[in-house]
């Protein structure tokens, strides 16, 4: 059940609005916007504005310090010349009485009186003080203060200030008031409108006004501002269009936000609420966009998105100077990106993460058991690998217990922990000591209760790389003992491959442990579950099953080539390309499904093709005998559709016909036309025998007919003739039995077989390794086609297993010698050669014991003696050093029952 919130859209959408909103309350956006701010200033051309109505007079600090002479003059001239307002921002200090009472008379010349913030923000706020000789005068007043920076940049112009909780407008606003001007701003501080303003305002020289030289053209109606001209070492005020270098004065800061005022052009900036319905607006396009948009789309939408936000912006401030919310704008369309592409990739990584372990934990448990070293019941594992293969009564592992010199009953076979005699359990004392020591199987006496007298009992180490895994302790059945050498050594490789696959384990398991650990995930910087891993456990998994089942596919005993549905070969096994080799196929990989079938059966190309037709839309299986000339082996190919009921299709990929493809498989059918030559061998000489004796049943039936026959002739004849009758109902029965044998049952079936042809297909298989070392066979049958009661396969199997050891010992150049002697009841085969030999003590050991040898021929022989045991065969020989060496195969002779009447 999916327990994510089903309205995600809308939390996530509350989560940026607020977190947007309360982030700009705070000012965490001011300097961004104001850097994107002045850059958009920066953008208008410069000559779209010019202040008209102001125009400021700069004075340097000793005119600043003039008497009523000249400032007196400077008030004459000016009002001359029709300037609307003189606006001074400081108290001329030298002059007199009469000059305050000249400003108060004309009635538009204003006064700033600057306002000054204390250091200590626990004192009050003090002004500028006034000149006793403007003290009671008429004169108009106003504050104004050192306008505020933000990072070093001014852009405000203060509208009003707070004195004595009234609301008092700055000399600036005065001014503008006085002139007449409507729709002034509210607001204590408005961002002054600089844009597209002159870099210079419009300045008037101290000097030339003071000599009479104005223009009255060029001041009329202007408000004039009086003030202190920059110092050279003062820093002077930074604008969006005044920095460095560049920056102006007080009195020039103040004729811009004069010439805001009065041309009712301040720029408005977006105020909370404003903001608030930028950013959600912003949230909910977001939101909406994302959602339908696939990811080009998303990644158009995106650059569309900011170019358009920068653009429209500089629209709006220009052509309504109004300042929107950039950053916000920005920061809440980033937000809602990575909330968008963080919740896909949350999405998707869940998805991938349960569809990955899920998949790799069914892929597991479908295609693959739990390892060994993984498998927390590893000593079953090893219990039941040791059951299945050894013939052993009891059994006991006995583990190492960690960090100390004492071992721990683990698991048992065919008895209980509570068997074992010995209780010390300490490996530094005997018998344990004993088997370390020896490093092998040791003989034991009282190490298990109730232990038969016969029985023996044993204890080997678990060795590996000088570390001691656990012991292994055994019983070996009274009814077993001749076995036991040959036990011993097959128990002795058992334990060291135990050893090495415990070791192996606690090794593994150590790692995977370290693995595993908090702090080396940390310092790995590795996620929790590491899906990297998972997946490149399920690759490795894959890659080892597609491992093993090609293989499997290169193992089997059928020669096997794939076909897709176009007839192109997709897979063909190692077995199908030496069969193709061994009948001069050589390209198989260039020939189509069609070809190689008309080659490898004869029939013509529209047979084939019929063939396939019924294949591809019946889904017919089709079986065809391989007409292979000159080639001793007899094959039969069989073409089928391969098809997947299931209908596991991989949706890249054509499968018309619902096919995978279409299979050729050539079995080998040798043995099965063996077989059925044998029958065939054995009816022909039953036959023979019936003929003969129907031959002699008729003769007699003949001279019974005879009147001259005297009756004791007749009597001794009708005798002879029921003997003849039951000798035939006898071997009939007897070859209805055998001919009856089903060849494909489990058990091998026995036959009465001709052993010459065994035997020569015996040679014909060894024929090339004989060329190879230029050996010759010397065969001496006996007169008449020798049978014997066995089955082909396996006396085929002993006979070229005895031809490949006297192969590999004769001396090059020399012959293979085999004589046949019939003797009574049964046939003994003589192999011999001339070869180099063994000591005969070795020969004899080598085919006693199957554990001795790593001879292939060897190990074949000792499968194959109790088969022969079963025939009532038998198998000897001897050897020699520089004698070569000799076999004797011994077989019961299988005769055919023969009963002669007399008078035949």
């Amino acid at each position: 059940m999916d327990k994510k919130p089903r309205y995600i859209a809308v939390y996530m959408g509350f989560t940026t609005v607020l977190l947007v909103w309360v982030l700009s309350l705070a000012g965490f956006f001011n300097f961004p916007n104001n850097i994107f701010y002045d850059a958009f200033v920066k953008l208008q051309p410069a000559s779209t504005h010019n202040a008209e109505k102001v125009m400021i007079m700069e004075v340097s600090y000793d005119q600043h310090h003039q008497g009523d002479k000249e400032w007196l003059t400077i008030l004459t001239r000016l009002k001359n010349a029709g300037v609307s307002q003189v606006i001074f921002s400081f108290f001329p200090p030298m002059v007199s009485e009469n000059f305050y009472d000249t400003a108060a008379a004309m009635e538009n010349v204003i006064f700033g009186r600057q306002l000054f913030k204390p250091k200590d923000p626990t004192e009050s706020e003090q002004f500028a003080p006034i000149p006793s000789q403007a003290r009671g005068k008429q004169i108009v007043m106003a504050p104004y203060e050192i306008p505020p920076d933000h990072y070093g940049v001014h852009r405000m112009g203060r509208s009003y200030f707070n004195i004595n909780h009234q609301k008092t407008p700055s000399f600036l606003m005065e001014a503008a008031t006085k002139r007449g001007i409507h729709g002034l701003p509210e607001e204590d501080i408005f961002s002054i409108n600089f844009m597209g303003a002159m870099t210079k305002l419009p300045n008037i020289d101290f000097e030339k006004t003071l000599s009479g030289n104005v223009i009255a053209e060029l001041v009329k109606n202007r408000s004039i501002i009086i003030g202190l001209k920059k110092m050279p070492n003062s820093p002077g005020f930074q604008t969006p269009i005044h920095s460095g270098k560049n920056s102006i004065s007080l009195v020039e800061y103040h004729g811009y936000i004069l010439d805001t005022l009065i041309e009712q052009k301040p720029i408005t900036c977006s105020r909370p609420l404003t903001t608030l319905l930028f950013i959600i607006l912003i949230t909910i396009l977001g939101l909406t966009a994302y959602t339908l948009l696939n990811g080009t789309m998303a990644f158009i939408f995106t650059i569309l998105f900011f170019v358009a936000s920068f653009v429209l912006n500089w629209f709006i401030l220009s052509y309504t100077l109004f300042w929107p919310p950039l950053f916000e704008i920005i920061i809440t369309e980033a937000i809602v990106i990575n909330f968008i592409f963080l919740r896909t990739y949350v999405s998707k990584t869940e998805f991938l993460k349960k569809m990955i372990l899920a998949r790799s934990n069914q892929m597991q448990k479908h295609f693959l058991p739990t390892g060994f070293y993984a498998s927390k019941d590893y000593w079953t594992s090893v219990i039941n690998m040791v059951n299945q293969t050894l013939n052993l009564e009891r059994v006991i592992f006995l583990e190492k217990v960690r960090n100390d010199h004492r071992v721990k009953e683990i698991i048992a076979l065919n008895t209980s922990i509570k068997d074992i005699e010995e209780r010390r359990r300490d490996y530094e004392r005997t018998p344990y000591s004993t088997a370390i020591e020896e490093n092998s199987p040791i003989q034991i006496k009282s190490y298990f209760k109730k232990v038969k007298k016969e029985d023996e009992q044993y204890i080997v180490p678990l060795i590996f790389e000088g570390q001691i895994q656990g012991f292994w302790a055994f019983v070996i059945s009274s009814s077993n003992a001749d076995e036991i050498n040959n036990l011993l050594p097959a128990i002795q490789r058992f334990a060291l491959e135990i050893a090495e696959i415990l070791y192996k384990r606690a090794k593994w398991r150590i790692a995977q442990a370290g693995k595993k650990k908090v702090i080396n995930k940390i310092l790995r910087l590795e996620a929790k579950e590491n899906l990297y891993q998972e997946v490149s456990n399920t690759i490795r998994m894959l890659g080892r099953r597609l491992s093993v089942l090609d293989l499997v596919f290169n193992s089997l005993a059928s020669a096997i080539v794939l076909y897709d549905i176009f007839g192109q070969v997709t897979h063909i096994n190692e077995g199908m390309i030496q069969t193709l080799k061994k009948i001069n196929i050589t390209t198989p990989f260039k020939m189509s499904a069609l070809d190689l079938a008309v080659q490898l059966t004869n029939h013509s190309t529209e047979e084939i093709r019929n063939l396939l037709n019924q294949i591809i839309l019946n889904h017919d299986n089709v079986n065809l005998p391989v007409n292979i000339t000159n080639h001793k082996k007899a094959y039969m190919l069989t073409i089928r559709p391969l098809i997947d009921e299931k209908k596991n299709f991989l949706k890249d990929e054509a499968y018309p016909f619902d096919l995978h493809g279409i299979l050729f498989e050539m079995n080998d059918v040798t043995d099965i036309k063996d077989f059925i030559s044998l029958k065939a061998d054995f009816f022909q000489r039953s036959n023979a025998r019936l003929k003969d004796g129907v031959e002699s049943i008729t003769n007699a039936c003949m001279m019974l007919e005879e009147n001259d026959m005297v009756a004791d002739e007749k009597k001794d004849l009708v005798k002879s003739l029921k003997g003849k009758k039951e000798d035939m109902i006898d071997f009939m029965n007897e070859l209805d039995d055998y001919m009856g044998k089903d060849i494909f049952s489990e058990n091998r079936q026995l036959f009465p077989i001709i052993i010459m042809k065994i035997l020569t297909a015996a040679m014909g298989s060894m024929g090339e390794e004989a060329a190879k070392r230029q050996l010759i066979f010397d065969v001496k049958p006996d007169t008449m086609p020798n049978m014997t009661i066995a089955n082909p396969l396996d006396l085929k199997k002993i006979f070229t297993s005895l031809l490949f050891i006297l192969l590999q010992d004769a001396y090059e150049e020399t012959t293979i010698h085999i004589k046949v002697e019939s003797r009574k009841n049964h046939l003994l085969y003589i192999l011999y050669n001339s070869g180099y030999g063994m000591p005969d003590e070795d020969f004899q050991r080598y085919l006693s014991s199957k554990h001795l040898t790593d001879s292939k021929a060897f190990k074949t022989l000792h499968e194959m003696l109790p088969t022969l045991k079963r025939w009532k065969g038998e198998l000897t020989g001897k050897s020699g050093v520089g004698d070569g060496i000799e076999f004797h195969l011994r077989l019961i002779e299988f005769k055919e029952r023969r009963r002669t009447p007399r008078h035949a």
